[in-house]
């Protein structure tokens, strides 16, 4: 997830903004945007194996059943509501000033949960399964 992350926190409010947040009558596209959170949940339990097996054979060592996947789902969940807040400031800046801002707050997310811990073990695992 912390490679997928700075997609997830930087481009995607991009894109939503360039898209727009509304319809044309108006109407927001926020209920479209958080109904994905359901199928989103029912990725992890396989996401989280697959994972394992193709490139990290500890991704999956807590296994705590559904409180791991019910943690994730509420981490994406945050996660999903920054990308439509950072999108919607985006959007109302009016100014170079404004959208600098509201684009700079994505990187801070990145910058902080940002993480090298283990990932020479990992390049090794994964060196070998090549």
């Amino acid at each position: 997830m912390a490679a997928h992350e700075p997609c997830i926190n930087n481009d995607f409010p991009h894109a939503l903004a360039a898209v727009g947040l509304t319809a044309a009558d108006g109407t927001s596209h926020k209920p479209d945007h958080n109904a994905y959170n359901q199928r989103l949940d029912s990725l992890y339990g396989p996401v989280f194996a697959e994972e394992a097996e193709r490139f990290d054979p500890t991704f999956d060592d807590i296994d705590v059943g559904p409180v791991e996947e019910t943690a994730a789902g509420v981490i994406m969940r945050g996660w999903r509501e920054m990308v439509w807040r950072h999108a919607e400031n985006l959007v109302a800046a009016r100014t170079p000033a404004q959208r600098a801002f509201a684009a700079t707050q994505a990187t801070m997310i990145r910058q902080m949960f940002g993480s090298t811990d283990g990932s020479a073990a990992r390049d090794a695992y994964c060196a070998g399964r090549s």
